[in-house]
């Protein structure tokens, strides 16, 4: 029961832990490939970051802000639809 309690524990002190610069563009990588292998039409990758999320099993602040990285690079644009990204890839 304690270990549990323990490992429990430290998975919410990751989850509270503000990620590296290089892990932060190693998730924006893993983004643009998790979009472009869910992609039904190629040329037009659209990402939402609840599904994202949930897919690559990150909160979604983190997969904003792996998105914000992209942006700057000019990879990622926001939509008009709350959450929705696309890419330009």
């Amino acid at each position: 029961m304690l270990v549990r309690l323990q490992n429990f524990i430290a998975e919410r002190l990751e989850t509270l832990r503000r990620p590296s610069p290089e892990e932060t563009e190693q998730l924006a990588w893993e983004i643009v490939e998790y979009g472009r292998m869910n992609t039904p039409v190629p040329g037009i990758i659209l990402i939402e970051v609840s599904e994202a999320a949930y897919r690559l099993r990150e909160p979604p602040r983190r997969i904003r802000r792996s998105l914000w990285l992209l942006e700057m690079k000019g990879i990622a644009h926001e939509t008009d639809f709350e959450d929705v990204w696309r890419l330009s890839a």
